[in-house]
């Protein structure tokens, strides 16, 4: 590509930069670098465009290295399969977080930067001259251990160190595959059975990824959201997500049939939802995703499951009215039951009592 032909190269070697970033060679048996990405794999060659190259990650985990700073996950967050030419190649991190950077190069050696002099705010960085061709196994962690996951930008570029804190991050996100079924979900596994309380089943997570899906709008996660093993009984099952931002849903169920969303009109404005009726028992997996790259793993939602009416889905995980109409219908619920029943003493089981279920 002309346009790099004239950058100014020359700088220091690998070698050299581990001095000035205190990389190792000596790392932890816990990381896997025959593991499966977090975030798939990215192929590039020498001279590749758009540049640079952004995945939208989240950064950390419960690994720690032994020498290099941080903690990371086990698996690779991102693999890269890089075919050398005239270029170094920069692979460095941009987040509101202090994060660290640990690289398994193509001929087994360890780079890794915690504060990196090429960049502001204490982002890692990593120069590499001459760099060889094959896979590079990159994790991006953080500098103190936490259960919070958060959002950064992992950056492949071929331009000059001296502009990364200039760069624009407004490329592509990279989508390295279709979303994994297979792959260990981000927010864990529920077990639920029909009629389950409370209703809805909800926690928050982090939407979005840098995985787009041929089955729906909205860049995901390359692992699911969050898996569900569902006992199915007598109720439709809904899928749900709340944000301040425009989310989108993308769910395989128990037969293997993909189902998404982008807005749905039961939820209002831009939330999304999945309504799946008569569904089967067994596994589902779950994506909650963004509409646009550019909010992926930047916003929070909501991720509901309930067997209650469409009706009430506006209103559901609000709390508020969530409450007023969980008494108005447990109310009429309960007067129905004392209507129909000759010993109105009798106790109404509250597993019967389902905030917009009829299941007397």
């Amino acid at each position: 590509m002309t346009d790099k032909v004239n950058r100014h190269r020359g700088y220091v070697s690998a070698s050299v930069l581990a001095l000035v970033f205190g990389f190792s060679c000596s790392v932890s048996q816990a990381q896997n670098i025959f593991g499966e990405p977090n975030y798939g794999l990215v192929s590039l060659t020498a001279g590749f465009a758009p540049d640079p190259k952004v995945t939208a990650v989240s950064a950390g985990g419960s690994t720690r290295f032994d020498s290099c700073t941080g903690y990371y996950s086990a698996n690779p967050d991102l693999n890269l399969n890089y075919q050398g030419g005239e270029y170094d190649l920069s692979i460095f991190a941009k987040s509101g977080v202090d994060t660290t950077l640990a690289i398994n190069q193509p001929d087994g050696s360890w780079l890794c930067s915690d504060d990196s002099e090429f960049l502001s705010s204490g982002n890692p960085g990593v120069l590499i001259d001459n760099p060889d061709s094959g896979i590079y196994n990159i994790w991006l962690g953080l500098f103190t251990q936490t259960e919070q996951i958060e959002p950064s930008s992992l950056v492949i570029s071929e331009q000059s160190s001296a502009s990364w804190d200039s760069l624009s991050l407004s490329a592509d996100i990279v989508s390295p595959n279709e979303p994994d079924i297979s792959a260990a979900p981000n927010f864990g596994t529920v077990t639920l059975a029909s009629g389950f309380v409370p209703d809805p089943n909800s926690r928050e997570i982090l939407a979005g990824g840098s995985t787009s899906s041929s089955q729906c709008t909205g860049f995901y996660s390359s692992a699911p959201d969050l898996n569900v093993n569902y006992t199915a009984g007598e109720y439709n099952l809904g899928i749900l997500s709340r944000s301040s931002g425009d989310t989108t849903i993308l769910v395989n169920d128990a037969l293997g049939n993909w189902h998404c969303n982008d807005d749905s009109v039961s939820m209002g404005g831009s939330n999304a939802a999945v309504a799946i009726s008569n569904p089967p028992s067994g596994l589902y997996n779950i994506w909650v995703g963004t509409f646009s790259s550019d909010q992926a793993l930047e916003l929070q939602a909501n991720l509901m499951l309930t067997e209650t009416d469409e009706s009430y889905w506006a209103t559901l995980g609000l709390e508020e009215p969530a409450e007023e109409v969980v008494d108005e219908v447990t109310a009429e619920v309960i007067e129905d039951v004392i209507e129909e029943t000759v010993d109105t003493s009798t106790e109404v089981n509250e597993s019967a009592v389902q905030f917009g279920r009829k299941n007397i």
